[in-house]
C-alpha cells in the first residue's frame, strides 16, 4: 500500500516462538508464537487519552477533535481505494503525533489487526 500521511506506518513484523513448560498439569505443554509489530512512533498516545483528558467543554480540544475526523476520513477513502476494509474505528486506534513546530496533533490511523483486504478486480462496478 502506497504510504499516506494519516496512516500509521509499520517498521517490521516478526514472529518467535519459545516451548513453554507449565507448572500446571492441566495445561498443554508446548510451543508458543509471538507475534511482534513494529510502528512509527506516537508520542502523543491516542484519541481516547485526548478525550479522557481533556476538557470537553475546551473549545480546542472540540477543534482538535473535528480536524482529527476529518483527516481519519482521508486515511479510510485511501486504504479502501487500496481494497483494504478497515473495521475496528474506535478512539484507542486513532493514534497522535505532534507536528514539528507547532502545538498541533497529527491523526493517524493504526491498529489493521480487523483489518481485510478485498481483491478489487473481481468487484462490479
Amino acid at each position: 500500500m502506497v504510504p499516506h500521511q494519516n496512516v500509521v506506518r509499520y517498521n517490521f513484523l516478526w514472529q518467535e516462538s519459545e516451548t513453554i513448560r507449565y507448572g500446571n498439569s492441566y495445561i498443554t505443554q508446548g510451543l508458543e508464537k509471538y507475534v511482534f509489530i513494529q510502528m512509527e512512533l506516537s508520542e502523543e498516545g491516542d484519541l481516547r487519552k485526548l478525550l479522557n483528558g481533556g476538557n470537553v467543554r475546551n473549545v480546542s480540544v472540540k477543534n482538535n477533535i473535528m480536524i482529527h475526523e476529518t483527516t481519519i476520513i482521508e486515511a479510510l477513502i485511501h486504504i479502501h481505494r487500496h481494497g483494504i476494509i478497515y473495521r475496528d474505528v474506535e478512539p484507542e486506534n486513532v493514534f497522535l503525533q505532534k507536528i514539528m513546530g507547532t502545538d498541533k496533533l497529527l491523526a493517524k490511523l493504526g491498529n489493521f489487526s480487523l483489518a481485510r483486504y478485498i481483491d478489487m478486480s473481481i468487484l462490479i462496478i
